[in-house]
């Protein structure tokens, strides 16, 4: 994965061989109380405008979006996200990002339309971060980033945005305070997916859940 940054800091970067955590959250117009995150990307480099949509970044600060549904004429949707241009990333850290660190990304619901099956989509594919508690950082190794495992934060949900809906579509990027959620299980060593799903077919695995949510700084 790529770390990119500015030359001003690559430096600071790799003499302290560590990667700071961000408040932000995946808008970037929003500052997190109860986690940072640091973001990674699967692009080599940031070099147009698409690039940095890819990234949940605009230089004018607005991305727009699309309803997916069965209605004549689809919404649209532009959100303000952060600002971010592309001279300024021009140095990159590149290194390998163990998976189970990853904070699990959050996803689009398409409903199925004309005989066309429902399916779902990863937002931002092209984004990783993994998520720690505010303050701590990753350490930075010559191949791999590492992080021990009291200081990354989990969730067991993530954001399930209904694109028939205007605030299905900015659900994931209102990771925060919406209501558009899917739960996640934490699959021990001795299940597998296949496993859990036979043993638990038919079954209630939502009731009773509270999942812990992502709490905004205060204005």
């Amino acid at each position: 994965m790529y770390h990119h940054t500015t030359p001003a800091s690559l430096g600071g970067i790799l003499g302290s061989r560590e990667l700071w955590s961000s408040a932000w959250n995946l808008q970037g117009t929003r500052r997190l109380e109860n986690v940072a995150y640091t973001y990674f990307t699967s692009l080599e480099k940031i070099g147009d405008d698409d690039d940095l949509h890819r990234i949940a970044m605009a230089s004018n600060g607005q991305i727009s979006f699309q309803t997916t549904s069965s209605r004549e004429t689809e919404a649209t949707l532009t959100l303000n996200v952060y600002r971010g241009s592309t001279k300024g990333r021009t140095s990159t850290v590149a290194r390998y990002v163990p998976v189970d660190i990853l904070a699990a990304p959050h996803l689009y619901f398409h409903h199925s339309i004309m005989l066309k099956p429902a399916w779902y989509e990863i937002v931002c594919p092209e984004i990783y971060r993994v998520g720690v508690k505010p303050g701590a950082k990753l350490a930075l190794g010559n191949d791999a980033v590492g992080c021990g495992r009291g200081s990354l934060k989990l969730f067991d949900h993530v954001a399930l945005g209904d694109t028939s809906e205007l605030s299905g579509l900015a659900a994931p990027y209102d990771e925060e305070t919406t209501d558009q959620l899917m739960h996640t299980e934490m699959l021990g060593e001795d299940i597998d997916l296949f496993q859990f799903w036979r043993r638990n077919a038919n079954t209630d695995q939502v009731s009773g859940r509270t999942p812990e949510a992502r709490v905004l700084e205060p204005r």
